[in-house]
């Protein structure tokens, strides 16, 4: 019963349809330049419409991605060693990121007034920048330090500070 009653209302809305002139919506609203006045009135909701139309709301699922052939492994791997982590481990992802130019950028400052302050777009870099991080994969943590090399004994660092940092914990992961 139901099926024919919303085929019933299909057919009645597409012959209305049909049977309005083409320019009908820039009639009826082309002719009104400022709002009605009136409170503000809802006049359905988009699940409604969706579900009317047979269409399902749907949060997307996110997924990581990457370009690299054997990601998938070793995200399997990585997932697995954090299924059996203890809670007195840790599993840290390792990365460095640069080198970056240090160079003026644009923004807001504080400056007197009747003086501006400006960035040209062309300068020479004032050096160089590395960041060196980790994050400690189970609690969600990122340490970080800045470095202008970028070689083993940066990593060789980054491994002194984490253990300086989880002396409670009686192993650690580095990935």
């Amino acid at each position: 019963m139901a099926q024919d009653t919303a085929a019933q209302e299909a057919h009645h809305r597409a012959t209305v349809i049909a049977q309005l002139p083409p320019d009908a919506a820039k009639v009826l609203f082309g002719r009104e330049s400022t709002p009605t006045g009136g409170p503000p009135q809802a006049i359905g909701s988009y699940e409604r419409g969706c579900l009317s139309g047979a269409i399902a709301l749907r949060k997307a699922r996110v997924v990581p991605t990457s370009n690299d052939p054997e990601y998938a492994e070793k995200l399997d791997r990585i997932r697995s060693t954090l299924s059996w982590l203890c809670p007195d481990e840790a599993f840290f992802s390792i990365d460095e990121f640069g080198p970056f130019a240090v160079k003026m950028k644009p923004g807001r400052t504080l400056t007197p007034p009747g003086e501006h302050r400006v960035a040209p777009q062309w300068q020479k870099s004032r050096g160089c920048l590395i960041l060196t991080a980790t994050l400690e994969l189970s609690g969600n943590q990122v340490t970080h330090f800045c470095s202008t090399n970028k070689n083993t004994i940066e990593m060789i660092r980054m491994m002194e500070v984490l253990i300086e940092q989880y002396r409670d914990r009686r192993k650690l992961y580095l990935s």
